[in-house]
């Protein structure tokens, strides 16, 4: 607050709700304030305080807003994982190409359990008012149900005839040890994540998906995209593919590392019908042990760490190469972020998603054209 009403005074609002909201009527009090105090406005997006856009990024998609002003733009966010100490940085495979991607045709994905990164989950998307407008006509409300930034992904894709992909991710997202989504994935509860589950008064926050004892962060997904079909009762949206869905939670139970939440979670999931092939678990551990690339991959990061990143980087001078820095690790946040600025990934030729693209019918709508203007907060408009 002093910081906006001091140093960022005429640039940045503060606005607070009068009194402490869950996940959901949070979301409705501030979209709402935001719609209604800057009716100029035409384009909204969501930055949280775990999130930061990198240096130029926001007038690249500015400008591609302003070539599109009456579709919902998606792109890729990359992480800085520092859940625990060293902390390492996550740098996703980018063309830059911006992609149509037909609603229908992620809303049937999404029925067999496959979840694209780059669904408009909010955290992700820049929304043109329009889109706004059209949630509240049709619903009565902008977000409902327990996790509005995927109540919004299937409220929004249900509403309209496509989306625009940008292949790249313009920002970085960090302290996941305060990501509510982070304590699900990872089966071990935050006092963030317990003040979200007191904030559903004892109800769970998958109850609307098939297996709503399952509680990982997919069926809390699986969980919006039901409510959503059940709410609409539109043929865009079909009914979930059992045997996928099953196996997608399965994956989620195996990322669990609370053995007790993992067996009460197998458990749920036997009783929902998962049937896991007796030689799953053997194939996986075979493979975990020969795979080159595993092997690979292990041997680089303990070549890499901190005590090994120097000669990596002086061997990646020397050589006039990128230096690998995805398999660094680091002392902290600001070390990380540091690196990222100055060693990107660099573009790659064709986007990493293609055989999702080829699956939905997508279309390529713009190459990569970077912005010729790296804009300071100085000359950014108010709104």
């Amino acid at each position: 607050r002093a910081f906006c009403e001091g140093e960022a005074r005429g640039r940045v609002r503060y606005v607070a709700p009068p009194a402490p909201l869950s996940m959901t009527h949070h979301y409705n009090w501030v979209f709402s304030q935001v719609l209604d105090s800057f009716p100029a406005a035409n384009h909204f997006t969501l930055l949280t305080d775990r999130m930061i856009f990198r240096p130029g990024e926001i007038s690249g998609l500015v400008a591609l807003a302003g070539r599109h002003p009456g579709k919902i733009i998606t792109y890729l966010h990359d992480a800085i994982d520092d859940y625990a100490t060293p902390v390492r940085l996550t740098q996703s495979a980018w063309s830059g190409e911006v992609w149509e991607v037909p609603a229908a045709a992620l809303l049937a994905l999404s029925a067999r359990a496959v979840v694209p990164g780059w669904v408009p989950h909010l955290m992700n998307t820049v929304v043109p008012r329009a889109v706004w407008q059209g949630l509240r006509a049709r619903h009565g409300d902008l977000f409902d149900s327990v996790a509005p930034d995927f109540n919004f992904c299937y409220r929004s894709l249900e509403m309209v005839d496509s989306i625009l992909f940008y292949d790249k991710a313009p920002l970085l997202h960090y302290a996941l040890n305060r990501s509510n989504g982070e304590s699900q994935i990872r089966g071990i509860a935050s006092k963030d994540h317990l003040d979200f589950v007191a904030q559903l008064n004892g109800k769970s926050y998958a109850w609307a998906a098939p297996a709503p004892e399952v509680l990982t962060v997919g069926n809390a997904i699986m969980h919006e995209y039901c409510c959503v079909r059940n709410e609409t009762r539109s043929p865009k949206l079909p009914e979930i593919e059992r045997t996928s869905y099953l196996s997608f939670l399965a994956d989620d139970v195996a990322r669990l590392q609370n053995p007790a939440l993992k067996r009460q979670m197998r458990a749920a999931l036997a009783r929902a019908g998962w049937k896991p092939s007796p030689t799953a678990w053997i194939a996986r551990a075979v493979g975990n042990l020969s795979s080159p690339r595993r092997m690979l991959q292990t041997a680089a990061r303990r070549l890499c760490g901190l005590s090994g990143r120097s000669v990596w980087m002086r061997l990646a001078r020397w050589l006039g190469r990128q230096p690998p820095v995805r398999f660094f690790t680091y002392g902290s946040v600001e070390e990380a972020l540091e690196f990222d600025r100055r060693y990107p990934r660099p573009r790659r030729a064709t986007p990493a998603d293609a055989e999702i693209f080829a699956a939905t019918g997508a279309s390529r709508v713009e190459p990569w054209n970077p912005p010729a203007v790296q804009p300071t907060l100085e000359n950014l408009a108010p709104d």
